[in-house]
């Protein structure tokens, strides 16, 4: 008798869990109609981050109205700003016509032009699409004179040269040039750059 209850008493203890820090039996939970060992999920509202965690969950709404004046004045000294040389209504032209700039202070700016601003702000990739449709609008640039030329004898084989060389460009502008480099693109992109300057001046300084 004393040793079966010996070994009841050791089966009992082997079928036990203790939690190591607490040594607190950890009791097991089973479905009533499986009889299958039901896990014990740590609820997520109580896991605890360390103290030295990187994860910052602030830092991506941080604004410019979060900056310091000093903060500010950095910023405004390293931002990005893009814009189109001349007149702004040049249609699908306005795309070969922007540049980049930051301005460092009243009376000193810093120029980039569309292959330096890819390479700063991270779009090293984009410097191919520049080169690609640069090619193509100087193609442009020698073929439209000589169909204005043209059009100068004032017959109708001229005029029909003329159009047929302008559906030509409008043809072979729309099938050859590649997305990626438009005005559009470069404010998305100069947004981005910036944005991201201001989440880096805020967190080197706090």
């Amino acid at each position: 008798m004393k040793y079966l209850l010996m070994l009841l008493f050791i089966g009992l203890m082997w079928g036990q869990e203790y939690d190591p820090e607490t040594g607190e039996v950890l009791e097991k939970l089973y479905n009533p109609k499986t009889g299958e060992l039901i896990e014990q999920k740590t609820p997520l509202d109580s896991i605890v981050l360390p103290s030295n965690s990187n994860v910052n969950l602030y830092l991506k709404d941080i604004s410019i109205k979060d900056l310091s004046t000093k903060q500010k004045k950095i910023y405004n000294q390293n931002k990005i700003r893009v814009r189109i040389s001349g007149n702004r209504n040049y249609g699908f032209l306005r795309d070969f016509r922007w540049s980049a700039y930051i301005k460092k202070g009243f009376f000193k700016t810093k120029r980039f032009n569309q292959i330096e601003f890819f390479e700063i702000t991270g779009y090293p990739e984009r410097i191919k699409i520049v080169k690609h449709n640069r090619k193509l609008m100087i193609k442009y640039a020698f073929l439209y004179p000589v169909l204005n030329l043209i059009l100068l004898t004032d017959n109708v084989m001229s005029f029909m040269i003329f159009f047929g060389g302008v559906g030509y460009i409008y043809f072979d502008y729309n099938t050859k040039i590649i997305d990626g480099s438009s005005f559009d693109d470069a404010l998305l992109i100069a947004n981005k750059y910036n944005q991201d300057l201001i989440v880096k001046i805020y967190n080197e300084n706090n």
